[in-house]
């Protein structure tokens, strides 16, 4: 299947999130930057006032997001056309001519997303823009990027971001509003940026409940309830702010799933089965099979060997 973001497959292990044990830093490290890049892409993609020529990339990337959007909504609409027509020729024409238009857009929206994302870089590391100004806010409260990391925070760094959420946020808020277009009003921005504080203050709460527990080995009933509610609470502010979601997971398992039932590659695969089988009576793979069982006892003769030794 196509490459999606260096993803091109089902995980080897889907496992349960819940059932995983992970460096504990690295949570607020992933979690953390993930809340500061949708913060600022907010900011340089929607209230952000920026000089002529780089509106005019600007609103040629949201001109052909809402096109591909709009493009997917007249697919699905000829899809179900197409069902209700009962796969006739002109509706199964109709559907073929949505589907190119649809990758047509999707294309296009590509094209202007990567020509957009290098001006925000550019304009990011001029000396006026609210990204800079963020940088110096964050300075101004001891917290600086690693070069080890990309520019980016590390997880000594994201604490503090956490726990001053409330304070930078509001610095943030002033910065923006010296630089916003003049559609945005000073509450919505605010309000904005409120939302941001809250998130990463609940991932605080979260975090302090699950790095340590002072009370003892085990953690006591208040603070598991307050792990309990801050990670439900959490949760809700996290997809209510569209941060990110599993959405990128689910749509490569569909995209999986589709190419697995794909004729051609259901044909592909069969046929390398069919080149790869053995005869199982043939010398050679008696051979094999009788040196597979000698090394598994063999194993099994050396473990049973160490639960005997006392």
């Amino acid at each position: 299947m196509n490459n999606h973001c260096g993803v091109n497959a089902v995980g080897l292990l889907d496992i349960d999130p819940q059932r995983i044990i992970v460096p504990i830093l690295h949570c607020p490290m992933g979690l953390v930057d993930k809340v500061l890049t949708a913060f600022k892409d907010w900011t340089v993609f929607e209230v952000e006032q920026l000089p002529a020529n780089e509106e005019a990339l600007r609103q040629a990337y949201k001109n052909a997001t809402i096109a591909y959007r709009d493009s997917i909504a007249f697919e699905d609409s000829a899809r179900q056309l197409d069902i209700e027509a009962g796969n006739t020729v002109v509706s199964m024409a109709l559907l073929q001519s949505a589907r190119t238009a649809r990758a047509k857009a999707k294309s296009e929206e590509t094209k202007a997303k990567q020509v957009c994302d290098e001006m925000v870089k550019k304009h990011n590391a001029r000396v006026y823009s609210c990204s800079q100004e963020f940088d110096v806010i964050f300075r101004s409260h001891k917290v600086k990027k690693e070069h080890c990391h990309g520019g980016k925070y590390n997880g000594v760094n994201c604490i503090p971001i956490m726990e001053n959420a409330v304070v930078l946020f509001t610095e943030f808020a002033a910065a923006i509003i010296s630089k916003k277009i003049p559609t945005k009003t000073n509450n919505e921005i605010e309000e904005k940026c409120r939302q941001f504080a809250r998130l990463l203050s609940l991932l605080d709460i979260i975090w302090s409940n699950v790095r340590g527990v002072d009370a003892g080995l085990l953690p006591t009933e208040d603070q598991i309830n307050q792990l309990r509610t801050a990670l439900t609470k959490a949760k809700a502010t996290w997809l209510s702010m569209n941060v990110g979601t599993r959405q990128r997971k689910e749509t490569c398992i569909r995209k999986e799933l589709r190419r697995q039932k794909s004729p051609e590659i259901t044909r592909i695969i069969d046929q390398h089965q069919q080149s790869i089988k053995k005869d199982p009576s043939s010398k050679r793979q008696l051979d094999f099979t009788e040196r597979k069982q000698e090394q598994r006892d063999t194993k099994k003769a050396k473990r049973d060997a160490v639960l005997d030794d006392e």
